[in-house]
């Protein structure tokens, strides 16, 4: 269980950017890691209309139950997060989960959020490649899926947000890469989800 501050620039990439990358880092894709996030709200919305995000995160190796929280600057959350077993996703999935083992539903019930309000609002699947450029900043690629749309994506996570930004604008700069403005992965699914 943690609790963290996540400070992240994103841009859309096209196709041939996000391949150009990868050939200047050299990393190979046999080192993606595939992710697949399920998002849950409450059926009016209320994470949506607090500007929050709720997901179960699927690696191969582990399962991540995360809130992400906004905060008074634009481009960092807070992040809630319980590590949870094959179980204790199934017990989630089925609302037996206890808030007495999840930081992120102890929250979420001093909100007035029980497990039995919460619906899957849809998925996405992932090919992330992560590249350390210093201890200050990492480089992440995403190749991501939902509905029939694939969409690429660059995320400059940082430790501060001033200089942060500056180095993700130089990026883009030095990489020739075009300004595309990236929402959130859980609103481009929301974008072209039919359930929600």
């Amino acid at each position: 269980m943690g609790k963290e501050n996540e400070i992240e620039f994103k841009n859309l990439l096209s196709k041939s950017d996000y391949e150009r990358l990868i050939e200047q880092y050299n990393v190979p894709q046999a080192l993606s890691i595939k992710q697949t996030n399920y998002y849950f709200d409450t059926k009016d919305a209320r994470l949506q209309h607090s500007k929050m995000g709720l997901r179960i995160r699927q690696t191969p190796t582990k399962n991540e139950l995360t809130l992400k929280i906004p905060t008074q600057t634009e481009h960092t959350l807070t992040e809630l997060t319980d590590n949870l077993s094959d179980e204790e996703v199934e017990q989630f999935l089925s609302h037996k989960l206890t808030k007495d083992v999840s930081t992120v539903l102890t929250y979420l019930a001093n909100m007035g959020i029980a497990p039995t309000d919460l619906l899957s609002i849809g998925n996405l699947m992932t090919d992330r490649l992560e590249i350390k450029l210093d201890n200050h900043h990492l480089l992440v690629l995403d190749h991501s899926f939902y509905s029939d749309i694939e969409d690429y994506e660059l995320e400059m996570e940082v430790t501060d947000e001033i200089t942060g930004e500056q180095f993700f604008l130089n990026f883009l700069d030095r990489h020739q890469l075009p300004r595309r403005e990236a929402p959130k992965k859980i609103a481009r699914m929301l974008q072209t989800s039919q359930k929600y």
